[in-house]
């Protein structure tokens, strides 16, 4: 397997490992603190104008989507990152696998000796 490290990156890979999975955890982190937030400013501009938890409700589900969304355009651009370097293939690994070992159909029997 080649190896794209560069030559900035260390050779034991303990800092390049903690690099990907601090990378990993900060959408679980956006996807919690981003609702919330957003609730607490609702919750703030509810107290201050005396309304019902409209703002609350309204900005939280507003962070909440926002964030999801935020996920899915950010793995959606990495994904075409990588497959522009080459480093994954364009199609699914389970498509490729079933076209390159399809076979042909087997004939079906007819039940007529087996009585």
């Amino acid at each position: 397997m080649p190896d794209h490290r560069t030559s900035t990156e260390p050779g034991d890979g303990s800092q390049t490992e903690l690099t990907r999975s601090l990378h990993r955890s900060a959408g679980s982190f956006e996807l919690v603190f981003a609702p919330v937030i957003m609730a607490l400013i609702g919750l703030w501009l509810d107290r201050t104008l005396g309304t019902a938890p409209v703002f609350t409700v309204g900005l939280a589900v507003f962070g909440a989507v926002g964030a999801g969304l935020a996920m899915y355009f950010s793995y959606h651009r990495q994904l075409d990152e990588l497959v522009e370097q080459g480093r994954i293939p364009v199609d699914r690994p389970a498509a490729q696998y079933h076209a390159a070992n399809r076979s042909e159909p087997r004939p079906v029997e007819s039940p007529e000796g087996h009585r």
